[in-house]
């Protein structure tokens, strides 16, 4: 039987992040709010690209106003924005619209993509733990300024990519 997450932190848990924090400059996300907040500020200091990983893109981050607008001027400033779901997609009608218009591509893969992560300009990643992903409780980590691990994950990003289709949202 698959243990489930408690709504509030262990003790455990908060050390170990506040260690990361500190000497790793690793920064967590454990509710939605910080996990808007922390990709809004990803994005906005994106200058190549923002490629995302998800399944269904139906969490509270995805369904955030604001995540999706902070996408669109990214592309708008000619970021190459890219989100890659799984087989089941369950879009909001804006990320619908967003795809009509092109400024973001969307591709499908045939299976749920894992983990679920971010990168962008292969030197800041966001990472998500599904195992633990409910609306009580959202474990993420984000690193900035990792050449090493943006690089990697941007590398299978790009295998994920040239496996998956094109998703026609009309």
């Amino acid at each position: 039987m698959k243990e489930t997450m408690p709504e509030s932190k262990r003790f455990y848990d908060v050390i170990f992040e506040k260690l990361m924090e500190k000497f790793y400059g690793i920064e967590f996300n454990s509710s939605v709010e910080s996990s808007v907040e922390h990709s809004l500020d990803l994005f906005k200091t994106a200058k190549k690209s923002i490629w995302v990983a998800d399944g269904k893109f139906e969490s509270g981050l995805w369904q955030s106003p604001k995540i999706l607008e902070s996408l669109n001027l990214a592309a708008s400033r000619g970021v190459d924005v890219r989100i890659l779901s799984g087989p089941e997609i369950h879009p909001t009608p804006e990320i619908k619209a967003a795809g009509e218009e092109g400024t973001i591509k969307f591709h499908q893969l045939k299976n749920e993509p894992n983990p679920k992560f971010t990168v962008v300009d292969e030197d800041h990643i966001r990472i998500e733990d599904t195992d633990f992903n409910t609306d009580n409780y959202r474990k993420a980590f984000i690193v900035k300024n990792s050449k090493m691990l943006g690089k990697r994950l941007a590398m299978d990003f790009t295998e994920l990519w040239k496996r998956s289709h094109e998703i026609k949202f009309k």
